[in-house]
């Protein structure tokens, strides 16, 4: 009879039944930390293109605001890789594509949400990538960058031009808060919509700029290596890509959602509106209201450019081109009232009377008629078109 002694039992090792059990348990333990890291990795990620977005965001903002330029920076090419000469820098104007097009570099200019310079078509807007090197301070040395009084905001490296995932930022701009010679704060021609089509800036259509990442599946945006990734214009954040086929600028500020197909969002964006109401400017010898639509008096529902709905209007001078009714019609060209005044079209004619805002004239009576009155207790009723004699009448 064979005998196990306690040193046998030290000496036996794991059965396959244990050495199952804890492979389990380690897989277990792989799985939790994989996924812990994946989540980790997934939220750095969103963190890194935030942060970087902020500091686009601030960056653009101080430019702006530091004096020397008092307007946004146009776009700079996106199909350019680091270290090609104009890679970074803002596009030349004389470089700007006709309306609805791109250029080479494919920089856009397409067609704002709204017409604020009152020429009946949609304000440009330009779109391309971060133009941080026309952003820099052209300063030699510590002392001059002070003295210029720049903002450390202003100053971008590459990376930040970059979201997590590696991609540039889109950006787009009203073209005519990229000049400051027509910079006016309330004209900006961009919407920001949520998912149900609701505007979020007031008025709608107005929002200066836009920045944005394409998200995790970086849809319409650019690579490191200058290669668009292709945009699916038939989901929620088609809109925010399609100003290569549409050419508008219209953008979608949704919840993240990556289940359906039709409602696929994962872009991340920031955009600027002006924060203050200023439709009275005031110049130097002037005052002008900047809406672009009617104003009301005495109504919320102008019909016209200037709607007085009820009060009087009272001037010492009125300079118009046409008195009309309140309906529009019946208009009164004012210079028979005064200017050239009433006058036949042919000067041997006189008038005989005004009709309908026009004259009808009659040949003037010839020989000239002498002073001829009616017989006593009789008074003048007409005057006979062919001889010139008065027609007279007892009273």
């Amino acid at each position: 009879m064979t005998r196990l002694t306690d040193d046998d039992h030290h000496c036996r090792g794991f059965s396959l039944i244990e050495m199952a059990i804890v492979t389990v348990i380690i897989g277990f333990i792989l799985a939790a930390m994989l996924e812990s890291f994946s989540i980790y990795r997934k939220n750095d990620v969103v963190r890194t293109s935030n942060d970087h977005l902020a500091k686009v965001h601030s960056a653009i903002m101080a430019y702006a605001a530091n004096g020397l330029h008092r307007n946004y920076p146009r776009p700079a090419p996106r199909n350019l890789q680091i270290g090609q000469d104009e890679y970074g820098k803002e596009t030349p104007i004389a470089d700007l594509p006709a309306l609805d097009s791109c250029n080479a570099f494919d920089v856009c200019r397409v067609s704002g949400a709204r017409d604020m310079d009152g020429d009946t078509n949609p304000d440009p807007v330009l779109i391309g990538a971060i133009p941080f090197k026309s952003m820099a301070p052209d300063v030699d040395d510590i002392n001059a960058f002070l003295d210029e009084k720049l903002s450390y905001e202003q100053l971008l490296s590459i990376k930040d031009t970059y979201d997590g995932w590696g991609r540039q930022f889109g950006y787009a701009v009203t073209e005519s808060l990229t000049n400051p010679a027509s910079y006016i704060a309330e004209n900006g021609a961009i919407d920001i919509r949520t998912e149900a089509g609701t505007s979020l800036v007031e008025p709608a259509g107005s929002a200066h700029l836009i920045v944005w990442s394409g998200g995790e599946n970086g849809a319409g945006v650019y690579t490191a290596d200058a290669v668009r990734i292709p945009c699916n214009a038939a989901v929620l954040e088609g809109e925010n890509c399609d100003e290569m086929v549409n050419f508008d600028a219209n953008f979608i500020s949704g919840v993240i959602a990556r289940a359906d197909a039709a409602t696929y969002y994962d872009d991340m964006l920031r955009f600027h509106i002006w924060g203050s109401s200023q439709l009275w400017r005031l110049g130097a010898s002037a005052m002008w209201n900047t809406n672009p639509g009617n104003v009301g008096i005495g109504t919320d529902t102008p019909q016209n450019r200037l709607h007085v709905a009820t009060g009087d209007i009272e001037a010492t001078r009125v300079l118009t081109n046409r008195i009309c009714d309140n309906t529009g019609g019946n208009c009164l060209d004012p210079n028979i009232l005064g200017g050239t005044g009433i006058r036949c079209p042919n000067p041997t004619d006189a008038v005989k009377s005004i009709n309908n805002s026009d004259v009808n004239c009659a040949a003037v009576i010839s020989p000239p008629v002498t002073n001829t009155g009616c017989p006593a207790g009789q008074l003048i009723q007409a005057f006979n078109m062919t001889t010139g004699l008065p027609v007279c009448t007892v009273p």
